[in-house]
């Protein structure tokens, strides 16, 4: 979705991460996510307050 590498993503600023991060998550809502997790970590959270 970001286009660049594991390695490329690595390599830039915690600003621009950010942004990169900001701009597949609204692709992803815009195209009818409920939600966008960043990572498996988040989803019993997700799940508890979706109940």
């Amino acid at each position: 979705m970001m286009g660049m590498t594991q390695a490329a993503y690595e390599a830039l600023s915690a600003e621009k991460k950010q942004a990169a991060l900001d701009r597949a998550r609204q692709v992803f809502l815009e195209a009818g996510a409920d939600d966008v997790l960043l990572n498996i970590e988040q989803l019993p959270a997700w799940i508890q307050a979706n109940e």
